[in-house]
């Protein structure tokens, strides 16, 4: 007899996600029952969200948010007999959620990686509908995906999907890698940009600021020389082809970010409405430990609106494990990093998380023993399981602060080394360009968080953090970063905040103390710990409902820029800015009327239309009063219109410079002069570091001197009634220790002091700069810092010097011997230039507040 099958329609289906566990085959592996938070979860889904089209789950790191994702994922499949495919953001994590759908007796297969290496017979279960795949987010955001469009979709730990999903519609061009093809671009685009910026982004070794500063082209200006552009980028080869490809039709809704270190092109939402395989299921399941509040997830897919079912009860307030996290350079007189090192040489085992690969390698030579092994990314890309079982070892990544389990006695030591901003370009323009680090911090306290918890995978387990990197230690220092936190976690950074700030010996024994779980941990910490948790509360930041409301309409206005409707987009982004308000989030608006303000010139420029010019202007104009106080506009000037009002406060700069006795004295006193001050802030002493602050001052026309008075700055500079600046010289401090209580004390008095010998009010954008090699501050005196006070390292001042004296020399050649106010125009062009204006320089000190 033939063998054939008997075929037959299968007729069993459970009522919902929930039955649906009870009747998955019994499996030896698999958790017995689902917990109550899960089951309530899964009713909440199947009684109101089966006909969302985007639905976001979230449960925090313990609480077990795979287990209902499956379930949902099979449930529809079985349901309405659809393609459901479950994408990570790793292989190795797809790996092991692969592993848990088969514990649970669910019949998924794993389709990532090269398609040509998928098994057949598994790719036709996943296209028949016979079983769920488990792939990457690559497998569905690329050029010609292999997988067949799904009619549902789940996306797992969704807080890291910003990056993967924008990477499949960007071109980065690195300069170190693609040299020839960045030197291209660069003369693409070099009729756009001033002689002087191409010159230093053309230097093989330039200072530091000229290495980190990262602009954007004018939208206009990108539109010019989108042929040239365009004409490069398609005779690119390899993986950088398959970029373009992805976003050379959505280049008129692209935007070029570009710097020393590199170029990166691409539009600020990603395009995903026009992506088949995105928009193609019925529905989308968002699954994280960490969604936020501030529209991070809208923006990292381009969808809106995205439903949100709320976090269990209980579980908002805590999550799993716990967390000894230590503040090592909070400690005096000590070096933080020799304490790691001999942390790691104890314990045997530890994760290294860094920003960059740049930060790893540096952090690997300073805090790794020579005799503990190194596991990097390759040794761990499908599995863990060779770190998990090895009894000594480092493993040390660098931007991948989730998708690592680390449960159990597999590592008890965490060291998150930088703050992880600065991804991308587009994240670095965003936070030192536009100063709108306030629409990023969600995206910053959820990759440390994130990274912390990499060895508190479970209720019971428990783990040392080890903080360093001044950044980080400053970032967490701030009440407003740890408010937004989940009382636990806030719990936990405060208890190690004021725990460290002790000897190195003590540190070493409550360390060894939590990682034995003794007596002493146990009453005092735990304690002390969970009583902490039940005192405080969260609070998220001013702005924070603001951002969600608008990255909703942001993502609109995108999708209305790729569809070529500027004069929508133009409408929706103007509207955006509005909703935004002043505040706190005042440059992100800015960056949004610009928007606005360039869209309807194009518009107004493809009909010919002299009245939206003239609105288009209006906008501009609206950007630049909204950003006053930051840099990015003045790079855009050359293409704002040129009736755009000169500031009062660069007037009074200006005509201070056409007056100063250096601008036509003889080429021997001018080298005399600019050289001693040069010289004066490379050094230690206050007799050469005092003196010559002024004379920096002085060049960049203000009325600088030091007041007489014990206890007063040692250097102050005057802008008329638009801008104070004090300045405090702590430059001979040693690097190690923390800036002191004193110093703040001390640093905190000077404006209200100045103002009582001038007897006037002190302007309200006046700030006093304390300049020291220290990073880091005493968190007490933290608390007492007014809010006008910040840190300034004095590397910070000699690149302002060097600036200032090219302006200056710049200004005695194009101005020599010109009278009065017709030299001021060419004064004020050499400033913006070199980006040495009152205003430029405001900001230019400004990056490291110290109050909370």
């Amino acid at each position: 007899m033939a063998p054939f099958r008997r075929v037959t329609v299968s007729t069993r289906k459970s009522e919902s996600p929930e039955s649906l566990f009870d009747d998955l085959p019994p499996t030896r592996d698999g958790v017995p029952s689902l917990w109550a938070h899960q089951a309530d979860m899964l009713r909440e889904y199947h009684s109101n969200h089966l006909a969302t089209p985007d639905i976001a789950l979230e449960l925090p790191t313990g609480a077990g948010k795979t287990l209902p994702a499956l379930l949902i994922a099979e449930w529809r499949r079985v349901q309405y007999e659809h393609r459901v495919a479950y994408a990570c953001p790793t292989v190795q994590l797809a790996n092991q959620v692969f592993e848990e759908a088969h514990r649970q007796g669910i019949d998924a297969v794993a389709l990532h990686g090269s398609h040509h290496n998928w098994d057949t017979v598994d790719r036709s279960k996943y296209e028949r509908a016979d079983s769920i795949a488990i792939t990457t987010y690559n497998a569905i955001f690329n050029l010609k995906p292999a997988l067949t469009a799904p009619n549902a979709l789940v996306f797992d730990d969704v807080h890291t999907a910003e990056g993967i999903v924008a990477s499949s519609w960007s071109v980065h061009i690195r300069r170190f890698e693609q040299l020839e093809l960045y030197n291209d671009l660069l003369a693409a685009i070099g009729s756009e940009l001033s002689g002087t910026l191409i010159q230093r982004l053309q230097e093989s070794d330039p200072d530091i600021r000229t290495r980190t500063d990262v602009r954007l082209l004018p939208v206009a200006a990108f539109r010019r020389v989108g042929t040239k552009v365009d004409r490069i980028l398609r005779e690119m080869g390899g993986d950088l082809w398959y970029r373009y490809a992805m976003i050379r039709e959505y280049l008129v809704g692209c935007l070029l970010y570009f710097g020393w270190e590199g170029f990166l092109i691409r539009p600020y939402i990603p395009p995903t409405n026009q992506h088949n395989h995105f928009t193609h299921p019925q529905q989308r399941l968002y699954i994280s430990a960490t969604l936020g509040h501030g529209g991070e997830l809208e923006r990292a897919f381009g969808r809106a609106p995205i439903r949100r079912l709320p976090v269990p009860s209980g579980w908002d307030q805590r999550g799993s494990g716990r967390r000894f996290v230590i503040f090592p350079e909070l400690i005096r007189d000590i070096d933080a990093r020799s304490l790691t090192k001999s942390v790691i040489s104890h314990v045997g085992k530890s994760i290294i998380l860094c920003p960059s690969n740049k930060r790893l390698e540096a952090s690997i030579a300073e805090i790794v023993p020579s005799n503990i092994e190194i596991f990097d990314k390759g040794r761990i890309e499908t599995s863990l399981d060779s770190f998990r079982t090895a009894s000594r070892g480092v493993l040390a990544l660098a931007n991948r602060y989730d998708g690592i389990d680390l449960a159990d006695e597999s590592c008890r030591v965490t060291v998150l080394d930088g703050l992880p901003s600065g991804q991308h370009l587009q994240e670095r323009f965003l936070v030192g360009t536009l100063r709108a680090g306030r629409v990023l911090e969600e995206r910053l306290r959820t990759r440390i968080i994130q990274g912390a918890g990499r060895c508190t995978r479970g209720l019971k387990d428990y783990s040392v953090v080890i903080i360093l990197g001044s950044s980080l230690t400053s970032f967490l220092q701030r009440k407003e970063v740890r408010e937004a936190l989940r009382p636990e976690v806030q719990a936990e950074i405060w208890f190690g905040i004021e725990n460290s700030q002790v000897g190195e010996l003590e540190l070493k024994q409550m360390i060894d103390s939590c990682l034995m779980q003794n007596e002493d941990w146990q009453e005092l910490a735990e304690t002390n710990i969970a009583e902490l948790r039940h005192e405080l509360e969260r609070h998220l930041p001013p702005g924070t409902e603001a951002l969600a409301s608008s990255a909703k309409e942001e993502v609109r206005a995108w999708n209305l820029v790729l569809a070529e409707n500027f004069a929508e987009a133009s409408q929706k982004a103007m509207e955006i800015a509005q909703q935004l308000g002043d505040g706190p989030l005042a440059s992100y608006r800015a960056f949004w009327f610009y928007l606005s303000g360039e869209w309807l010139g194009i518009e107004a420029a493809q009909k010919d239309d002299a009245e939206l010019k003239q609105a288009s202007e209006n906008l501009l104009h609206k950007a630049k009063s909204v950003a006053r106080g930051t840099t990015w506009l003045r790079d855009l000037m050359p293409h704002l219109p040129e009736d755009v009002a000169v500031e009062e406060i660069d007037q009074l700069a200006a005509a201070a410079i056409s007056d100063h006795n250096l601008r036509n004295a003889s080429a021997e006193k001018w080298l005399r002069v600019s050289q001693t001050m040069l010289d004066g802030l490379e050094q230690f002493s206050a007799n050469q570091f005092e003196p010559a602050l002024t004379t920096l001052g002085s060049l960049l026309g203000s009325e600088a001197f030091k007041p007489p008075d014990k206890g007063n700055a040692d250097s102050v500079w005057l802008f008329g009634g638009e801008l104070w600046l004090t300045l405090e010289a702590k430059s001979d401090e040693s690097v190690g220790d923390p800036v002191s209580l004193d110093t703040i004390r001390q640093a905190n008095s000077h404006l209200k002091m100045l103002s009582a010998d001038r007897q006037v009010e002190f302007p309200s954008p006046s700030i006093s700069i304390v300049i020291t090699p220290r990073s880091v501050v005493d968190p007490g005196a933290i608390k007492i810092a007014e809010s006008h006070l910040y840190l300034c390292g004095p590397n910070d001042l000699i690149y302002l010097a060097k600036d200032v004296v090219e302006a200056w020399r710049a200004i005695r050649q194009r101005a020599y011997n010109m009278a009065g106010e017709d030299s001021h125009s060419i004064i004020l062009n050499c400033l913006s230039e070199y980006n040495v204006l009152p205003f430029t320089l405001r900001n230019r000190l400004t990056s490291h507040r110290i109050a909370l």
